[in-house]
């Protein structure tokens, strides 16, 4: 199911009574079938975004629309929608066959739903119970929990905690999955494995997912397309890898690449680009004479041999290795410090000067707004 957001607007008033605006205007289309990663740091929105397409959150102004129907009056449980969270919000009391239940037993709409289903479809049995029995057990089984059906969720590790909560939220066949922060209580280890769970689910499902997050390399990893958010105005919305290598403004360039990038001072003049003081080449097309912060990932800086186009000198200050990656900082001429890769070189020497050279149209030129100008 596509879903579409128009002009979306959230107010809330604070203490001093001021209108606080939590998102902006956010125009937005996620496409039918798409695991989608709202990303942004606290604050951002994301959540409140997220709550406002459950119907947790009422809308200040705008429309939500679900294919073509406008779902924006409309309360959580006329929606369709299954819903995960950063805690699991799972009833320790009730076996793990119980709390996947839960909504199929426990609402109204919803047991009306599944009497008239299983009339269609099971016209010449009457068993309803092993209906749901089945319902459950195949939720259970898509998300590998079948064997802890009969446990309570205190007898379960987090990332099992997790699956429950997963299956309990799709065994409505809802038409749409929204996740908030789901592996935020995960270790690291279990983190990077239910990440990958829930991108398997979502593409054995086809369920529309939107997953809201803060980290990086979690959205990247798993989602068809990333959402930025910052200040609740949408920076930009993409594939994974064009947003990383292709980011609209500085705030994306530094919030995807987490800590991955340099930003280093500079300058345009007589239609040339300075990497801090020193000239550095020509630019491909004209621009204004202007201060700017040039973006250099570390990846992306390799040694060269010898002076060529484009390339610069440095000085080395640094070395560092934290696990299987190595990394060099440098001097520039005029004392700003940069680091790159290292590619496991144990010979570099402190003070070492060295000829880098930048991978073409990965260098990111952006102007005293934070607006990219050029990339190159």
């Amino acid at each position: 199911m596509q879903v579409r957001l128009e002009q979306l607007t959230k107010a809330f008033e604070s203490r001093k009574k001021d209108s606080v605006i939590a998102v902006n205007k956010l125009d937005l289309t996620i496409e039918s079938g798409k695991l989608i990663g709202l990303l942004g740091p606290s604050g951002c929105g994301k959540s409140t975004t997220l709550f406002m397409v459950a119907g947790i959150h009422d809308v200040t102004d705008g429309k939500i629309y679900f294919d073509d129907r406008d779902v924006t009056e409309l309360s959580a449980d006329k929606r369709g929608i299954g819903l995960v969270f950063q805690n699991y919000a799972l009833y320790p009391h009730l076996s793990v066959w119980d709390n996947i239940a839960f909504p199929l037993l426990n609402s109204k709409d919803m047991k009306k739903r599944l009497k008239k289903q299983f009339a269609e479809q099971h016209s010449n049995s009457p068993n309803y119970k092993a209906y749901i029995n089945k319902l459950v057990e195949d939720a259970a089984k898509l998300v590998e929990i079948t064997a802890y059906l009969d446990r309570k969720p205190g007898e379960l590790s987090g990332g099992q905690q997790q699956r429950v909560a997963i299956a309990r939220a799709i065994v409505k066949s809802p038409s749409i999955l929204l996740m908030d922060e789901p592996l935020s209580n995960l270790d690291a280890r279990l983190r990077i494995q239910t990440r990958d769970e829930i991108k398997r689910i979502q593409q054995q499902t086809g369920i529309t997912t939107i997953m809201v997050t803060h980290d990086q390399e979690e959205a990247l990893a798993i989602s068809d397309e990333v959402i930025v958010l910052k200040d609740g105005l949408l920076q930009q919305q993409g594939a994974p890898q064009d947003v990383y290598d292709n980011p609209a403004n500085q705030f994306v360039a530094e919030f995807i690449s987490r800590s991955q990038i340099n930003m280093v001072h500079g300058k345009i003049a007589t239609n040339k680009l300075y990497l801090g003081q020193e000239e550095w080449f020509p630019l491909p097309a004209p621009l204004m004479d202007q201060e700017v912060t040039i973006g250099l990932r570390y990846e992306n800086i390799k040694h060269a041999m010898e002076n060529i186009e484009r390339s610069f000198t440095a000085s080395v200050t640094a070395k560092a290795r934290i696990g299987g990656i190595s990394t060099v900082q440098v001097r520039l001429a005029d004392g700003q410090q940069i680091t790159l890769l290292n590619d496991h070189d144990e010979s570099l020497r402190e003070s070492e000067r060295l000829n880098l050279v930048v991978k073409p149209q990965s260098i990111l030129v952006f102007n005293q707004k934070g607006e990219k100008i050029l990339q190159c």
